[in-house]
């Protein structure tokens, strides 16, 4: 990561997610096309809510039932893959699981 903004994502994705009724609270938002980092509470016309990446996949997941992730592959590429739990009721655990998964990080780091 070089600067914060690499966190955000890009105009095309966050105009997508507001024409689906995204609403979350973010940090930035969109002027036109142009990012400017000042929290927005709702889109408009003329601004386009810009949410941080890790917002878009908790509200895909908590929203919409569907859970994205991406990591490497033994060719030494990246895949991604979208799991759809629309029928399951274990969402809820998402965040305990992924701070589990933070911890143990955190502890493979010499």
């Amino acid at each position: 990561m070089k600067d914060l903004k690499d966190l955000i994502a890009p105009y095309t994705i966050a105009k997508s997610l507001q024409e689906k009724d995204f609403d979350e609270k973010c940090f930035a938002h969109y002027h036109k096309t142009e990012l400017v980092m000042m929290p927005v509470y709702d889109g408009s016309v003329f601004n386009t809510l810009a949410p941080l990446y890790q917002q878009v996949v908790n509200w895909l997941n908590e929203k919409h039932g569907l859970h994205i992730t991406s990591g490497p592959t033994a060719s030494y590429t990246w895949k991604w893959m979208i799991y759809d739990y629309k029928t399951f009721e274990h969402r809820a655990l998402f965040q305990e699981t992924l701070d589990e998964a933070i911890i143990e990080a955190i502890k493979l780091i010499e």
